[in-house]
């Protein structure tokens, strides 16, 4: 028993040694694996700013008895840093890249990484592919569509690009995306669309050199001056500066870099002449003090004070672009090379559209003709009577044969050729002229030109009740109120006709009255409210009040299916029309949200409208025309073009019909409204300070309201205005 124990106890000492020396070997392995002489990390060879060592520690060995443990090796890793994706910027110079892009199996890098790393190294379609995957997933990254249209540019894809800015802008607006999509514009010979989108970029930053550099240069290929927009360049970069001559000098001329040198003033988009204290504008007046030196500009650090009046009772001047206000008086302080304000008289309501008075014209009194005296009436000069001489006829003598003598022929005395001593012209007395009574002048009719008359403007950017973030869809009840969907905030708000805040509701969400950036709202005849959701695929019914009454619809081509519906419209009987954005068509549904039926476009509808005729319109802000239908999708006109005339548009987007038949049009990009007949012909426009105080932040939803009234929103402004339109 004794040997048997023996036996097992140094057969368990033996396999304890084993363990030992195979754990002690493991030590050895890891030791090595991990030491300092040999350790490569992968974050080794790639970029960082700052090392960041991490002490990882390994398990700690159980020693057994007369053995040490090997020392627990420190480990340490360097973290992955990504490349900073904003680092070149477009709008400046993209470096090349210190090294190709190192493909390492952990981590894997995302699509964004890797179309960041793609474009750094120039590889343009690859970068396009990478930055599409992101798009899939992200659908509003908008860093993703900028970079994606950059790498699109370089690869003279000039649509696709102009289709990725378009959604830049329409995200966030930035100087620098303007100024791009300007380029492409430039590229492609599009100077009018360039010059536009680099003054849009001038706009958001004063100081973008690039911007009137490239504006200039658009210019001269127009064949248009572009002295002034060179300075501007040279006065803000010196890059921008015309190379001098170089003149041979012993020793280098330093160029210095070019100082603004005063401030002009632009008061609605019109240069403050020299010593110009005083600026008319419609229904107001500006008084400057002091007014610009005789150059027209004002000293750099002055400060301008600006007294506001309205030359209507009980209007408001409303100006932007000032930095204080006292009273009835800002102040500007000058700064820059120059400095624009914006001005316009809101009128109370109820204000009558001033007309400019008939003056009527007094018909003329006719001048009778000179009555000439009447000469002596010339006596005539008798005709002479010419007396013929008698036949003298000879006696016979007796007996004799007479043989008559032929009697000579009396040659008749030629009577003497009466000359009449010229007359003189007998001028009749003429019967005096009877002097005609004039007719009474007819009173002309008091409105003979359409006008539009700027009512109010509501709203700033916020989450508070009466702010706005990136304000779409606008609809007016059949009782005056006004209903706006906010695509940055996901909800409906109310206002009364003179614009005051009613109510609100919605959050971002799927849940019942949440939102996925609704777009679209319309107001039915019984005060039902639609909201049509961008992102969230559906349509939301309720209630005047907010109360939740159904909905419809989901991601999909089928029948009452969507892929982004961007628009709503309720037809007089109720029925109810979608804008089906992404599938390119019109579906038509029932109060109820039950499908009717639907037709395709060969394009992206981006508003709908339907006029009391039933009649449908449809506008196409990348086609840049309108198109009516009949109720059953039956194709009936179009109109438009790409341009900036009367019944021209760039990128239309909202469209309304008013009670009389009237067809209102808004369009960002040239932000203005146009007004039409129902058959398309031109009646109105306003905006772009044309005619003078109309004025629009990137103009998207319209509506017409039943007593004529129209009102705006602003994309970019995060407001909403209301305009009174004569006939």
């Amino acid at each position: 028993m004794v040997r048997k124990f023996k036996t097992y106890f140094g057969r368990t000492i033996l396999i304890a040694t084993g363990v030992v020396v195979a754990m002690f070997a493991v030590g050895l392995v890891f030791a090595f694996l991990n030491s300092d002489s040999e350790n490569t990390s992968v974050a080794s060879v790639l970029p960082t700013e700052t090392p960041t060592p991490t002490q990882t520690p390994y398990p700690t060995f159980t020693p057994m008895p007369t053995y040490t443990p090997y020392p627990t090796p420190t480990h340490t890793s360097l973290p992955i840093t990504p490349q900073n994706p904003f680092e070149n910027q477009v709008g400046s110079v993209i470096k090349e890249p210190t090294k190709e892009p190192t493909t390492v199996p952990f981590p894997t890098p995302g699509p964004y990484a890797r179309a960041d790393a793609y474009r750094l190294a120039e590889d343009w379609a690859m970068a396009i592919r990478n930055y599409s995957a992101v798009i899939t997933s992200y659908p509003y990254s908008r860093d993703a569509y900028f970079f994606r249209a950059y790498s699109y540019h370089k690869l003279g894809q000039h649509w696709l690009a102009l289709a990725d800015y378009d959604k830049v802008l329409e995200l966030t607006p930035s100087s620098v995306a303007y100024n791009n999509r300007g380029d492409v514009h430039n590229d492609m010979g599009r100077y009018e669309l360039a010059i536009d989108d680099y003054n849009d970029a001038i706009r958001l930053d004063p100081n973008y050199a690039k911007a009137y550099n490239s504006r200039a240069i658009a210019q001269k290929n127009l064949g248009k001056n572009a002295d002034w927009a060179e300075a501007k360049a040279c006065s803000l970069d010196s890059q921008y500066c015309p190379t001098p001559t170089p003149v041979p000098t012993p020793n280098p001329t330093i160029t210095p870099t070019p100082i603004p040198h005063g401030m002009q003033l632009l008061v609605n988009g019109s240069l403050l002449g020299p010593s110009q204290a005083v600026f008319d504008f419609l229904n107001g007046q500006l008084v400057f003090n002091p007014p610009p030196d005789e150059s027209g500009k004002y000293d750099q650090g002055i400060t301008i004070g600006v007294t506001a009046y309205s030359t209507v009772t009980g209007g408001t001047v409303i100006l932007g672009g000032v930095n204080t206000v006292s009273g009835n008086t800002r102040t500007i302080l000058a700064r820059g090379t120059e400095w624009s304000i914006t001005a316009f008289v809101s009128l109370p309501p109820g204000s009558a559209i001033p007309v400019p008075t008939a003056t009527a014209v007094p018909t003329p009194t006719p001048v009778p003709a000179a009555t000439p005296t009447p000469g002596p009436t010339p006596t005539p000069a008798p005709t002479p009577t010419i007396t013929p001489t008698p036949t003298i006829t000879p006696t016979p003598q007796p007996g004799s044969t007479a043989t008559p003598t032929p009697a000579p022929t009396a040659t008749p005395t030629p009577a003497p050729t009466a000359t009449p001593t010229p007359a003189p012209t007998a001028t009749p007395t003429p019967a005096p002229t009877a002097t005609p009574t004039p007719a009474p002048t007819a009173t002309p009719t008091p409105v003979t030109t359409p006008s539009a008359l700027h009512v109010w403007t509501k709203g700033s950017k916020g989450t508070a009740n009466g702010e706005f973030n990136s304000p779409v869809g606008v609809a007016v009840a059949p009782d005056g109120s006004v209903y706006v969907v906010e695509h940055g905030n996901n909800r409906v708000q109310t206002f009364t006709s003179d614009g005051t805040f009613v109510r609100k509701w919605g959050s971002w969400g799927t849940a019942n009255r949440k939102f996925k950036q609704p777009y679209g709202v319309a107001v039915a005849p019984d005060s039902s409210v639609y909201v049509a959701e961008y992102a969230g695929h559906r349509i939301q019914k309720f209630t005047s009040d907010g109360t939740f009454v159904r909905k419809w619809g989901s991601w999909g081509t089928a029948d009452g299916e969507f892929k982004k519906p961007i628009d709503i419209a309720v037809a007089p009987d109720g029925s109810v029309y979608v804008a089906d954005w992404d599938n390119k068509r019109i579906q038509k549904f029932d109060s109820a949200g039950g499908f009717l039926l639907k037709w395709d476009m060969s394009y992206k509808p981006t508003g709908v409208a339907v006029a009391p005729d039933s009649s449908v319109y449809v506008s196409c802000k990348a086609c840049h025309r309108i198109q009516k239908f009949d109720s059953a999708g039956g194709f009936l006109l179009e109109w438009g073009e790409l341009g900036y005339g009367d019944g021209q548009f760039n990128q239309p987007y909202g469209v309304a019909v008013a009670p009389d038949g009237s067809v209102y049009v808004s369009y960002w990009k040239r932000t203005r409204i146009q007004k039409f007949d129902s058959a398309g012909g031109f009646v109105i426009k306003w905006g772009r300070d044309d005619p003078p105080g109309s004025w629009f932040v990137n103009s998207r939803g319209v509506a017409v309201a039943p007593d004529g009234s129209v009102y705006v929103t602003e994309w970019n402004g995060n407001s909403f205005q209301k305009w009174s339109v004569g006939p």
